[in-house]
C-alpha cells in the first residue's frame, strides 16, 4: 500500500502507516486488507488459547460422543433388525406349525374314519361266508313266503351279532334276501318281512329309489355296483346316507354280498348282509365335522354336513347345513389329487355355528380297498378349538 505508484492509492499520512504497523505487530486486522472468516477465527484462538482449547475440547467431545452414539445407534438398530427377523421367523414357524398340527391331525382323523368303515366291511365279509347263513338263505329263497324259515337266519343273525357285534359301533345287523326283503333284524324289529330293494344298500345306485320306479321290480343285489369292479370278491357298499325314519338321525349302511357258494365263476349272489350306524356314532372330535361332496339325497345339494357336535341341536323342521362354495372347491381339487393331500383352509365358516377358524381337510378314503370303492366322497374338516 505504502509502494503504490500513484499517490493517491497511498497511505494519506505516516501515522496511518505507523497504526497499520502497529496492528500487524500486535496481531491484530490492518486496515488495507480485510481479515476472512478463517483469519480472524485464527486471531481470536491466538488471543484467547484457554477459551479456544476449551472450545475446541468440547467440540471434540461432542464430535466423539456423536461417534459412539451413531456406532451404539447402530448396533440397537441392527440387534432390533435381527430380532424383528427372529420374531418374523418364529411367527411364521409357529404358523407354520400350527397348520401342519391341524394337517397331521385332519389326515389321522380321517384315516381312522376309514379304517373304521373297512372294519365294518371285512367283518360283515367274514360272517356272509359262514356256511349256516348260506343254507338258511338258499331255503329261504326257494320259498320266500314260508316265514319260518327265516327263523334260522334270525336265530343265526342274534347270535353272530352277540358274538361279533360288540367289537363295532353299530346300531342294527339285517340280512335280505335276493328279491331285497328283509328276512332276518337283530335286534330284532317291525321292518322285518319289508321290501328294501329300492334302497341304495340294496342295489348300489348311489342314491334310494322310489318304491314306485319302474327299475324296482327286477334290481339285482349291488346290480349298480358289481359292473364297475374288475373283481367280484371287491364287492362291498356304504350306502348313501339316509335320515332315519326313527331318530331323525343321518344313517349309512354297510352291506356285503352273500355268495351262494365259494365258486369265483359260477357262484351268484343269494342275499346281503348289512350293518347300519348312525354317523355321529364314528365318535368325531368336538373340533371335527363331516361333509359330503357330492348332489345328496336329503337336499339335492352338494355340501351338507353329515356330522358335527352340534348337529343333534338343529330343529327337526330346519335343513341340513352345508359347507360354502370355497371349501367345496377345495374339496373337489383335492378329489382330482386322488386323496393324496390336505388342504388349509385360512378362514374357514363352520356351516353350523358361523364361527371362522383356521381349518384342515382331508378326504376320508378305505384305502386298503380298490379304486372303485375306496374313495367314498366324505371329507373330514378339523378347526382349531
Amino acid at each position: 500500500k505504502a509502494m503504490q505508484l500513484r499517490p493517491n492509492d497511498r497511505y494519506a499520512t505516516a501515522n496511518d502507516v505507523a497504526l497499520d504497523i502497529e496492528s500487524y505487530l500486535a496481531d491484530e486486522a490492518v486496515s488495507v486488507q480485510p481479515d476472512s472468516l478463517m483469519q480472524r477465527a485464527a486471531r481470536w484462538t491466538r488471543r484467547h488459547r484457554s477459551a479456544a482449547q476449551s472450545v475446541i475440547a468440547a467440540i471434540m467431545l461432542v464430535v466423539m460422543v456423536s461417534i459412539i452414539a451413531a456406532i451404539w445407534l447402530g448396533a440397537l438398530a441392527k440387534k432390533e433388525a435381527e430380532a424383528r427377523l427372529v420374531a418374523d421367523d418364529s411367527r411364521r414357524q409357529a404358523e407354520s406349525a400350527r397348520k401342519e398340527n391341524l394337517q397331521t391331525s385332519a389326515k389321522a382323523m380321517a384315516q381312522a374314519i376309514g379304517y373304521e368303515i373297512d372294519l365294518r366291511w371285512r367283518l360283515l365279509e367274514a360272517e356272509a361266508q359262514s356256511q349256516v347263513l348260506r343254507l338258511a338263505i338258499a331255503a329261504a329263497n326257494a320259498d320266500p313266503q314260508n316265514k319260518t324259515l327265516w327263523e334260522p337266519i334270525q336265530a343265526w343273525l342274534t347270535e353272530q351279532r352277540g358274538l361279533r357285534g360288540s367289537s363295532v359301533q353299530n346300531s342294527n345287523w339285517s340280512v335280505f334276501s335276493d328279491q331285497g326283503l328283509q328276512y332276518a333284524r337283530s335286534p330284532r324289529g317291525s321292518s322285518i318281512g319289508n321290501p328294501y330293494r329300492h334302497r341304495d344298500y340294496f342295489h348300489g345306485l348311489g342314491e334310494d329309489m322310489a318304491k314306485e320306479d319302474p327299475r324296482v321290480p327286477s334290481l339285482k343285489p349291488l346290480e349298480f355296483l358289481l359292473p364297475k369292479l374288475a373283481d367280484h370278491s371287491d364287492a362291498v357298499n356304504l350306502s348313501c346316507v339316509y335320515q332315519s325314519t326313527a331318530t331323525d338321525r343321518l344313517v349309512v349302511s354297510f352291506s356285503v354280498p352273500i355268495w351262494d357258494s365259494e365258486d369265483p365263476v359260477a357262484r351268484r349272489i343269494s342275499g346281503l348282509l348289512a350293518m347300519t350306524l348312525e354317523i355321529d356314532d364314528f365318535g368325531i372330535q368336538n373340533n371335527a365335522m363331516l361333509f359330503q361332496v357330492e348332489t345328496n339325497q336329503i337336499t339335492g345339494q352338494p355340501g351338507m354336513v353329515i356330522a358335527h357336535p352340534r348337529l343333534k341341536e338343529r330343529r327337526k323342521d330346519a335343513p341340513f347345513p352345508r359347507v360354502n362354495d370355497d371349501v367345496l372347491n377345495v374339496a373337489k381339487g383335492l378329489q382330482e389329487e386322488n386323496g393324496q393331500t390336505v388342504a388349509i383352509v385360512e378362514n374357514f365358516e363352520d356351516p353350523v355355528t358361523g364361527t371362522r377358524h383356521l381349518a384342515a381337510i382331508s378326504p376320508v378314503i378305505v384305502r386298503s380297498r380298490p379304486e372303485e370303492v375306496r374313495n367314498i366322497g366324505w371329507f373330514l374338516v378339523v378347526t382349531e378349538e
